[in-house]
């Protein structure tokens, strides 16, 4: 360590010192005689952290004894530095002989010059100034006489490309408002930091999403005509609007809009694109030039570490036993957040056909092999490891967006008689039930999961679409079961605020099918007890961190089929809502702590003011 020789600078070089002694590692804190003994009693590791004195050179003019700031009035600060530079020879010496790894610095600009003269040596310039004061100031190159010459509005003029200055930027996500919405969710934060966002999205979601847009002085929707493939319904423009079995229909159609995006981006030039399933759209950037590429991944970051860091052929994985397809990528971090054996038939989908002549891995292994860098929707705090070994599996950057939370919800409980139904049961005592958008059971399951919420005796609220096979959720249900549960039970098969129910007095656990938008919802706003029913691949992962890593939730039992049963359900709702359960307390206080700190203030807006802080760096790689 090697700080300028003023207190102002010592003491935080010393800070970090003691930080990083904490973690084991040894300082050696170069400073002079007088500091020294000034700042002995703040050396917290002193076995670990030597202090070296340095005998300050004496300058004509610099008043005998001198070695601070503190010793001299402003006017002579130019002389101290001059006496710091004839140090030079002494430092080299000493770099020369302990050959560190590492030197910090701040006013000692020559200290890289011996590094890199002596080799094998590291430089780090810690600054301890706002980064705003490094941008504004040191980003520029005037000569002396011309910034004299400049007015003070040149003068104080913030440099190009600043980190003021504001981005434009495009957003492509796939055709399913699970990928629309998230998008936009992180537009809408974008848009408040002042950032221009074009958004490619069909005329009908266009018109649904309308509302979502919170700045649409900023947030510019740019309609897409989703071109008709043969064998796709007239008119469909989104997964909403197909079968699971056509949407490679869907992802044919959207690849057909390849010349149109590349018209629309040529003539925006852009400085960035964010996309997910256009797996296509770094090869259109790099051919127009000058366009970076974001590839923002909206599911749990284990999904994308687990499946998309293997490359094996289709026939082999289809002729692989099934632990062998559930065993994780070489170097995967975890142990807990895994596949078991009877869940291999969940990575099957990697090699179906989503679109013409091009699988689902094919597609997102493309798309992170080709974009600038990977963008998550998650926080270090809790998914920072994946993170980490995706970056260095694919040799990107990856940014952290944070959850992208929603701050409310728009629609009242008032519909559908919710909220005088949820007032009608004492606080925390109502298990809210949901499925999602896009997950339909088969018939059987839905019975055992509409059992399994009668069994437990708390009244429940169940929203889940018409199982297979049938036209409506009543003509599924049970003999008998509408008048057991009458009052107690409600269930719909229609879009509700799920966040306003989640944080209603009266819901008590929330059973999740473990969606990752419903993931961060329950773990940070709310606080209801959590039990997991994931039905697909990376809501099983999701599930996984959930109860092995962060133990904040129950995962329902499943046989070797993957089926659940109405009394494994009923066991994880009793074991997290039973006040004595000892389980049920761990969950209920690890959810807590969890909580508070993803509401913490700050902890949100720090992350999106760190993620455009990113894209400005990638803009001058």
């Amino acid at each position: 360590m090697f700080p300028w020789l003023a207190l102002g600078h010592i003491i935080p070089f010393l800070n970090l010192s003691n930080e990083l002694a904490k973690k084991g590692h040894k300082i050696s804190f170069l400073l002079p005689k007088n500091a020294q003994i000034k700042l002995q009693n703040l050396n917290l590791y002193p076995n670990l952290i030597t202090f070296h004195t340095l005998k300050i050179p004496h300058v004509h003019g610099l008043p005998y004894g001198a070695e601070t700031t503190a010793d001299v009035p402003r006017s002579l600060e130019s002389l101290l530095a001059t006496a710091m530079d004839e140090l030079y020879d002494e430092i080299k010496s000493f770099l020369q002989n302990l050959k560190p790894h590492f030197v910090f610095f701040d006013f000692a600009h020559w200290v890289t010059e011996i590094a890199l003269e002596i080799g094998g040596i590291k430089t780090i310039c810690y600054k301890l100034a706002s980064p705003a004061t490094s941008a504004i100031s040191l980003i520029r190159s005037p000569e002396k006489s011309v910034f004299m010459a400049s007015t003070a509005a040149e003068k104080v003029r913030p440099p190009p490309d600043s980190i003021h200055s504001k981005l434009q930027i495009v957003m492509f996500p796939w055709l399913a408002f699970g990928h629309l919405i998230p998008f936009l969710s992180l537009s809408n934060e974008l848009a408040k930091k002042g950032h221009r966002i074009s958004f490619l999205l069909p005329k009908n979601a266009e018109i649904k999403l309308q509302n979502f847009n919170l700045y649409p002085n900023l947030i510019t929707f740019h309609t897409l005509k989703i071109p008709h493939i043969h064998g796709l319904p007239y008119g469909a423009e989104t997964t909403a609007d197909v079968p699971r079995s056509l949407e490679t229909l869907l992802a044919t159609a959207m690849d057909e809009l390849y010349d149109e995006i590349k018209s629309f981006l040529r003539n925006l030039k852009p400085h960035f694109v964010f996309f997910d399933f256009a797996h296509w759209v770094p090869e259109i950037a790099t051919e127009i030039g000058g366009i970076k590429t974001l590839c923002y991944k909206i599911v749990c970051p284990a999904t994308s570490a687990y499946s998309l860091v293997r490359s094996p052929k289709k026939s082999v994985f289809i002729a692989s036993t099934a632990a062998e397809k559930v065993r994780p990528p070489p170097g995967y971090p975890s142990t807990t957040v895994v596949l078991h054996e009877h869940e291999a038939k969940l990575l099957e989908f990697l090699f179906q056909e989503y679109g013409k002549g091009v699988t689902i891995y094919e597609r997102l292994s493309k798309g992170v092999t080709l974009c600038d860098a990977i963008a998550l929707k998650t926080c270090r705090e809790i998914e920072g490891t994946f993170g980490d070994y995706i970056a260095t599996q694919f040799k990107k950057p990856v940014l952290y967006t944070g959850p992208v939370l929603p701050d409310s919800e728009k629609g009242p409980l008032e519909e559908h008689g919710l909220s005088n139904w949820l007032e009608k049961f004492e606080p925390g005592s109502v298990v809210f039930c949901a499925f999602g958008s896009q997950l339909i059971l088969e018939k059987k399951q839905f019975q055992e999961l509409v059992l399994g919420l009668e069994l437990t005796g708390l009244p429940f609220l169940l929203v889940v679409k018409p199982p297979e096979g049938t036209k409506s959720v009543e003509e599924a249900l049970p003999e008998g079961f509408k008048e057991r549960v009458q009052e107690k039970g409600l269930i719909l098969d229609c879009w509700v605020p799920q966040l306003k129910i989640l944080t209603h007095k009266s819901v008590g656990c929330f059973v999740s099918h473990c969606g990752y938008g419903s993931m961060w919802e329950s773990l940070a706003l709310c606080d209801c007890q959590l039990v997991l029913l994931p039905s697909a691949n990376d809501q099983t992962l999701s599930a996984r961190l959930m109860e092995q890593d962060l133990k904040v939730g129950v995962e329902v039992k499943k046989d070797e089929n993957g089926w659940f049963s109405k009394e494994s359900l009923c066991k994880a709702v009793k074991c997290v809502m039973d006040k004595d359960s000892q389980f049920g307390c761990l969950v209920k206080e690890n959810h807590r702590k969890w909580k508070e700190v993803l509401s913490s203030p700050g902890f949100m807006n720090n992350y999106i003011d760190s993620f455009i802080q990113n894209l400005h760096e990638l803009l001058v790689k």
